[in-house]
């Protein structure tokens, strides 16, 4: 498995994985669609370098380092 940097094209399907984790039970801070897109937006416009994901057949991790 290769870890490898987003892209445009991945921003979607991310902001979705990180508006589950933060509306899960757990957390509950009830993100929407289009402030988990800007987010994941604003992380890759200012610094792509640190918005990583590793793809595989059945699943897609991702992590944001903020510096």
């Amino acid at each position: 498995m290769k870890i490898q940097t987003a892209t445009a094209q991945d921003i979607k399907q991310c902001a979705k994985i990180l508006m589950d984790i933060y509306n899960s039970n757990v957390l509950s801070e009830g993100w929407t669609t289009e402030s988990s897109n800007a987010i994941c937006k604003y992380y890759f416009e200012n610094n792509p370098t640190c918005f990583l994901l590793q793809k595989t057949k059945r699943l897609l991790l991702v992590s944001l380092f903020h510096m």
